[in-house]
């Protein structure tokens, strides 16, 4: 759903709930009491109807995933002894181990924001879906 149809949406709400809080508030406003503003010669504007708002709701951002735990083995210039090699190839063998568990990782927490993004845009097309039938059905 895009913005502009959710704006419009919105925009077709306003005189309905400016309505409904007029009838709500049949009190008059109390006058201003600054001399000043009373003395003008036009009579002042009415004020606009209020409109209840929430105030945002704040999601807080996702804290960054940490910095991956693996170390790169050092490349000697030249393996002198077997045991050399063999130590560096043990150690790549972990390096790319943990590369890969850490990728693993983040790919499942990735999958489980996307899922958790998707689910909250359906509710939310489906709620102004809604929202727009019972306002053509009101027209």
């Amino acid at each position: 759903m895009s913005r502009k149809m959710i704006a419009a949406a919105a925009l077709a709400l306003l005189p309905m709930l400016a309505q409904a809080q007029t009838t709500a508030d049949s009190k008059p406003q109390a006058e201003l009491s600054n001399s000043r503003l009373k003395s003008s010669s036009s009579p002042a504007p009415a004020p606009a109807p209020a409109v209840a708002s929430r105030p945002a709701v704040q999601i807080p951002d996702e804290p960054a995933p940490a910095p991956h735990p693996c170390k790169q083995p050092v490349l000697p210039k030249s393996f002198d002894t077997q045991a050399q090699a063999d130590t560096f190839n043990a150690d790549l063998v972990a390096y790319h181990d943990c590369a890969e568990a850490y990728i693993n990782v983040q790919k499942r927490a990735a999958d489980a924001h996307v899922t958790a993004a998707n689910q909250v845009a359906g509710e939310l097309n489906a709620y102004v879906q809604k929202v727009n039938e019972t306002l053509t059905k009101k027209k």
